[in-house]
């Protein structure tokens, strides 16, 4: 199949060949700025193709309206079940909303009652170490004649009585001798060493239960705003094509759907379309709620499967604390009275906790009266803050396997909603564009090569589909045109064709390319662009925003740029679930990746100093002490802080290489936008080496840009034929006004642009 289109291409190319050609700049990447432009304009409009056109055997008119017709159905039909699809994606969302919101609550919990047993570890605790203060002068004679019995008589018990795991018991009666020896031997071991049990359960690495609600919350509210966003399209676009699709799809479409069982047997989404054009019926919508659906009964399973593992567990807590309570009233295990213990109870005790071994004291004649009599409290205590232990750990592994059930909930809601957005939610894209019943589908031409007085090769179809440019298609010899098959095919094609174009982000509409890459010389001169005058001060201020570290929009905007004004905006943050951040937060983006990497953030008021991996001045050591290093590399892409931010590092990784007292740096940038973003890139980067090496006590050499995602935004190609028609001219210099030292350090009036002579600015519009 080949793609071409009949407008704007050929004007675009001989702007940028007559560009070219007048080109003497010394500077390559000026020529490949340009061919990158061109690449990307013509490759996506499909011009790249050549070949000979067909002699065209013309079809009357009536025969183009009628497979114009017939196309036109199978592309309404197409759109309808998109369309359905996308309302089954927000019914399925709002149920699993609802799950969400349980769980939550459930984690709540769980998070609850694990502050609570840290609180009651903490107060065991203060009670054991005042009551071991009280008696431990006293007691440490008494406890080392009676320790040698006692832990003895435990071994030999567990040995002829109990039936397994012998060598683990042995060693944690052992331990827990020896420890409690060291506490009667330094006062204040005993409180050091319970609290390592207790920051054993809490420790550092673990997630803060807090920040993880939080976490969560935020990425299923960025969930529902797509899906929000993409059902508001998509109601948009039923509205505006509520004649073509008739009464009885609109009402169908804006009545709220119950999910109903599933047919075993679903039919074929194609095959029954020309057999019944024009039927409800025909559209195969069932399979487009079967796959929806299909989620909901997978998360459904696992969700029961998970829980049932978590319940399962808690139901045997249950169990053995009634059993434990039941032998607690028959045979008070603290008791100093000797009473006739069930041995396989006693086994199961010491299984669990060495401290048990006390029960056996009575055994020993020189662990009873003075123990007793001295410290009549410690023993329980000790008890009592085993089971505290044992209680928190409980609710800790309650709290991570909740958490577990949670973060695989949204994770498999994530997948199913990018996984169904790839499949119906091309149709939302046709609310940004002029779509109308008349363009929905045409045929312009058939075109049939004929050789010999016979029909020989492909056939050449030019036809329009919904708001895309004229294509043109080839198609099987074989089809007839008078066969239903060849327009089924034609449409199919188109329609293929259509939706494998690049969609983005913002809807705005995209041309695109994958990978690219261009070489800047900074010796001597500074790519700062030249054919539109480019935004210097707003480059200057947010690379010294980023080296602060800051993620406040608003300090940027109180200096006169607004280039991070509409993504911290009220509206876009509450659009992205960000509900409780405050207005100008945008999250841990590049500048906190840069200084605090793997920091946990919490908002762009707090003080990170010292927290998490400090990059920037990393690379700045690295290349004073070790320059051959292959491993100078800062990174702005923190998969584990991408659901915080406001918008994902466009520019995510740079690295650093020094060479002949030179420092140069590349960039890989994961997306580019050609019109308005990668020229400030550009600069910004080519400053970021100029710092780095003034203060490290190198030269500027090269800047190498890496870019992934190149592309230009639809209603940037106009403003870019113009900048393309403009003069090259020299890039400016670059000057350091005084000596620094400490990154940290710069400010704004360090440095001046020299012989910057720029055309005009030309406007664009921001894609948020």
């Amino acid at each position: 199949m080949y793609a071409t289109t009949k407008s704007a291409a050929s004007v675009l190319v001989a702007d940028v060949l007559s560009s070219l050609k007048s080109c003497t700049c010394k500077s390559k990447p000026v020529k490949m700025r340009a061919l990158l432009i061109l690449t990307l304009y013509v490759s996506s409009l499909g011009v790249l193709h050549c070949g000979p056109d067909p002699s065209p055997t013309e079809l009357s008119e009536d025969v183009l309206q009628g497979l114009s017709r017939d196309g036109e159905r199978y592309v309404d039909e197409e759109m309808k079940r998109a369309l359905f699809g996308v309302k089954r994606m927000k019914e399925v969302m709002e149920k699993n909303q609802e799950k969400h919101e349980h769980l939550m609550k459930t984690l709540k919990e769980s998070s609850n009652k694990r502050k609570g047993a840290v609180q009651l570890a903490t107060e065991a605790e203060l009670k054991l170490q005042k009551a071991e203060e009280q008696c431990r002068e006293s007691l440490r004679t008494s406890f080392m004649e009676c320790r040698p019995c006692l832990e003895d008589t435990c071994k030999t018990f567990y040995t002829s009585t109990c039936r397994r795991g012998f060598s683990s018991f042995s060693f944690k009666v052992e331990e827990f001798f020896r420890k409690l020896s060291s506490q009667l031997e330094t006062p204040d071991q005993v409180v050091n060493q319970n609290r390592d049990n207790l920051n054993q359960t809490q420790n550092s690495e673990d997630p803060d239960p807090d920040l993880e609600l939080v976490r969560l919350n935020a990425t299923f509210s960025q969930m529902q705003g797509k899906i929000s966003s993409l059902h508001n399209r998509s109601t948009e676009l039923v509205n505006k094509m509520h004649q073509e699709f008739g009464h009885g799809f609109w009402v169908a479409f804006t009545t709220k759907l119950k999910p109903k069982p599933l047919s075993p047997t679903q039919e074929s989404p194609n095959g029954g379309f020309f057999m019944g054009m024009g039927r409800l019926g025909s559209m195969g919508l069932d399979d487009v709620l079967e796959e929806v659906y299909d989620f909901g009964r997978a998360v459904v399973e696992d969700f029961s499967d998970a829980m049932t593992d978590v319940l399962d567990e808690m139901q045997e807590a249950v169990d053995e604390e009634s059993w434990q309570q039941r032998d607690t009233e028959s045979f008070p295990s603290w008791s100093w009275v000797p009473v006739p213990f069930p041995d396989m109870y006693l086994c199961r005790q010491l299984r669990r906790q060495a401290a048990d071994c006390w029960q056996l004291q009575r055994l020993c004649e020189s662990c009873q009266d003075t123990l007793v009599k001295e410290c009549p409290s410690v023993r329980e205590l000790h008890s009592a803050l085993e089971e505290t232990y044992l209680l928190l750990n409980a609710s800790r592994l309650q709290y991570e396997e909740m958490l577990q059930v949670v973060q695989k909930h949204t994770d498999d809601t994530h997948t199913w909603l990018n996984n169904m957005e790839a499949k119906y939610g091309w149709v939302t894209q046709l609310t940004n564009g002029t779509l109308g019943p008349q363009n929905i589908f045409g045929v312009s031409a058939v075109a049939l090569q004929v050789r010999d007085n016979r029909f020989k090769g492909d056939t050449r179809v030019v036809l329009n589909i919904l708001d895309s440019p004229l294509l043109t298609l080839s198609v099987p010899a074989e089809l007839e045109v008078q066969d239903s098959a060849f327009i089924q095919y034609v449409a199919q094609e188109a329609l293929a064709h259509y939706k494998q174009s690049k969609g983005d982000r913002t809807g705005t509409g995209v041309i695109s390319v994958f990978g690219s890459q261009a070489r800047y010389s900074l010796r001597d001169q500074f790519p700062l662009l030249t054919t539109k005058r480019v935004f210097w001060k707003g480059i200057l201020e947010e690379l010294l925003w980023f080296i602060k570290g800051s993620t406040n929009a608003k300090e940027l905007s109180e200096k006169g740029v607004k280039i991070w004004d509409a993504n911290g905006s009220r509206q876009y943050l509450d659009k992205m679930g960000f509900t409780d951040r405050e207005e100008g937060d945008l999250g841990p983006v590049y500048g906190f990746q840069w200084r605090h990497y793997g920091a946990e953030y919490s908002n762009m008021h707090k003080d990170y100093a010292g927290q998490g991996v400090d990059q920037l001045q990393k690379v700045i050591d690295t290349i004073k002490t070790n320059p051959e290093d292959r491993r100078i590399i800062m990174c702005a892409w923190n998969p584990k802080d991408l659901p915080h931010m406001a918008l994902p590092p466009c520019h995510a990784l740079c690295q650093f290489y020094v060479i002949d007292g030179e420092l140069s740096c590349q960039l890989y940038q994961r997306s580019g936008d050609m019109g308005l973003g990668v020229p400030f890139n550009i600069a910004s980067y080519a400053l970021l080496t100029y710092m780095i090496a003034h203060i490290t006590g190198l030269k500027p050499g090269d800047f190498v840009h890496t870019l992934g995602d190149a592309h230009i935004y639809s209603n940037h190609v106009e403003p870019l034929k113009v900048q393309l028609q403009r003069e090259i001219r020299p890039f400016p210099k670059l000057k350091i006004l005084r000596t620094v030292e400490i990154i940290d350090d710069f400010r704004a009036e360090d440095f001046e642009i020299v012989d910057y002579n720029p055309h005009p600015t030309i406007k664009m519009q921001m894609a948020v």
